[in-house]
């Protein structure tokens, strides 16, 4: 993820009690970040265990390999930094499963793309809060090596959605797809309505930027009867059939209400 982890949520710490026994590891060398974190987390039930560099995170990481369910990691940090942690993290066959989340206080391009080429899963910009913490086990803890050997995967109606071709465009890997799920289902939940609002004004510029990524995240998630659907009104917006594109829009709708629904299933299995 190229861009920070944001959250419109308003959450306190009994938010986070459907994670309590499990355990992350809190990687950062100033102690005003540590104790932060400790206390965002304090009355959870959530076992934070810190480490102060790169090289007593892979200690305790090495110490009990599927423990762990997240690792909070900062970025810049001496003796061994977040990057190059990471990178080992990834070149281990017991610990390159588990969700690293760097922390950093600088969002510039070059560092963004650095974290991204490390093998993290997306950053934190600080400064830190409870929303912003709570949006990170939501998205990435159900998917840790703690339980991952107990992950059961459902089979959704394939026709609908095919999770297995959104896993092959994600490069196989589960903590990307389910994320860019989530975000999908998230960002296009009002997309019809938004549709509907930019015919009846015949704002066919809006319509098409709607569409167009909408088109492309569709097939990538493997909504596979949504997608058609998508495809079938972008045709019809190109050719400013006012008819067409209404007709379209009510079957995108219908469509999406399935996808959804089983997709919903999907995650929260």
């Amino acid at each position: 993820m190229r861009t920070p982890i944001e959250t419109k949520q308003t959450v306190d710490r009994a938010a986070f009690k459907q994670f309590e026994g499990e355990s992350i590891l809190i990687v950062d060398d100033n102690a005003i970040n540590r104790k932060l974190l400790l206390t965002l987390l304090d009355g959870s039930g959530i076992t934070a265990v810190t480490a102060v560099d790169g090289l007593e995170a892979l200690q305790r990481l090495q110490e009990a390999p599927r423990k762990f369910i997240l690792v909070l990691m900062d970025v810049n940090m001496p003796r061994m930094n977040g990057l190059e942690t990471t990178r080992e993290i990834r070149n281990d066959p017991d610990l390159r499963d588990i969700p690293v989340i760097a922390l950093t206080a600088s969002t510039s391009p070059d560092e963004v793309e650095a974290i991204v080429q490390s093998g993290m899963n997306a950053f934190l910009d600080k400064p830190i809060n409870i929303s912003k913490l709570y949006r990170v086990f939501e998205m990435f803890a159900p998917y840790g090596i703690a339980r991952k050997e107990n992950r059961s995967v459902p089979t959704p109606d394939g026709e609908i959605f095919d999770p297995k071709q959104g896993l092959e465009y994600s490069s196989g890997n589960m903590q990307l797809y389910e994320s860019l799920l989530r975000d999908f289902l998230e960002t296009y939940e009002t997309a019809p309505e938004s549709l509907k609002e930019a015919l009846a004004v015949e704002d066919y510029d809006t319509l098409e930027t709607i569409i167009i990524d909408m088109e492309g995240i569709s097939g990538t998630v493997g909504a596979r009867r949504l997608h058609d659907a998508v495809v079938q009104l972008h045709r019809a917006i190109n050719d400013r059939d006012r008819a067409a594109i209404d007709t379209a829009i009510d079957r995108m709708r219908a469509e999406w209400k399935r996808f959804a629904r089983n997709a919903r299933a999907y995650l929260s299995s």
